[in-house]
């Protein structure tokens, strides 16, 4: 019984990994732009442009992509702890070390989708 408790728990957190690598590339921001403009007549007009982001197009537009990289390599590395974990599953190291993991890159992921929600652009 313990075994296949253990194997839903890391089927899950395996898939909520990939969930999470695929969130870094997915544009999951929105930003509209109202702007000025003046059409063929002369009059004053206004247009509206939608703006979508990753948070890998968000992070690179400010220059720094090495922190959404590092985030995908531990995330990653989580998932192979995790399948390893399945493989042997007697070991209770394995174990600890990969709910560790798990809850670790968690964590540096909403630190990375909290920064790249905090920029905010003039258009």
């Amino acid at each position: 019984m313990r075994s296949k408790v253990t194997l839903i728990i890391e089927a899950i957190k395996i898939a909520v990994i990939a969930l999470l690598i695929s969130l870094i590339f997915i544009k999951i921001f929105h930003e509209g732009a109202v702007l000025p403009g003046i059409d063929e007549n002369g009059e004053t007009i206004t247009h509206r442009f939608d703006y979508y982001f990753s948070i890998y197009t968000r992070m690179k537009r400010e220059g720094s992509t090495f922190f959404p990289w590092v985030t995908v390599v531990a995330l990653a590395a989580c998932m192979a702890l995790s399948v390893w974990h399945i493989i042997v599953r007697d070991s209770e190291k394995i174990a600890i070390a990969s709910h560790i993991c798990f809850g670790v890159t968690v964590i540096v992921f909403l630190i990375l989708y909290f920064v790249a929600a905090s920029y905010v652009y003039n258009y």
